[in-house]
């Protein structure tokens, strides 16, 4: 791919820019967009991550996180709401937990509907952590629901072509979680909205 994209630039250099170069280096970027996914893919897939299990303060991680996309939200017409319970301590991969939200917040930001709502909520209920990334507008039904998190798989493909992304997002999310020996559910209403909740 880097020598595809060296070789495009040449020649942009050269006869300037046009409709297919344009083509050929949209069509770099998504490709290296799906190499690296599939990367961290089988990254989350490796037992190995065992050993990065630390105790680190869940709620101050999910707010970091979750922050930045209070501005990219309005931006989008949309309304973000923050309900992070204080003081949530949890022994697992900071840095792939962190990743979790980003995915679940990305898609809730992809497929919510315009002038929607986006809620992240983190609450700790005995020993139990509950992460729920809500929004408003999409509808998954049960059938998608039961292959949403398999690997390459998009609901509503007509729509999908309309969304960038391979389909792998979910799958590196349902890898993350099942690395801390969590469980994540898709509840999906119409006209409602949908939910995607992680139990740590």
């Amino acid at each position: 791919m880097a020598v595809i994209s060296a070789n495009a630039e040449v020649l942009e250099r050269e006869i300037g820019t046009n409709e297919w170069l344009s083509y050929i280096r949209s069509e770099i970027d998504r490709t290296n967009l799906l190499v690296q996914s599939l990367l961290e893919l089988a990254r989350t897939e490796q037992e190995t991550v065992q050993a990065q299990m630390t105790d680190f303060d869940l709620s101050r991680a999910v707010l970091t996180v979750a922050l930045p996309f209070e501005s990219t939200v309005f931006e989008n017409g949309k309304t973000f709401e923050m309900d992070i319970q204080e003081n949530i301590h949890y022994v697992g991969s900071q840095d792939m937990v962190q990743q979790l939200i980003v995915i679940l917040l990305s898609n809730a930001l992809k497929y919510g509907n315009p002038g929607g709502t986006i809620r992240i909520t983190l609450k700790m209920h005995g020993k139990n952590r509950f992460i729920s990334v809500f929004n408003t507008g999409s509808y998954i039904s049960p059938e998608d629901a039961s292959r949403i998190f398999d690997r390459f798989y998009r609901v509503d493909a007509a729509r999908s072509r309309e969304v960038e992304g391979h389909g792998l997002g979910l799958a590196i999310a349902k890898n993350i979680v099942t690395a801390h020996h969590g469980r994540i559910n898709v509840h999906s209403e119409k006209d409602v909205g949908t939910t995607f909740e992680v139990i740590l």
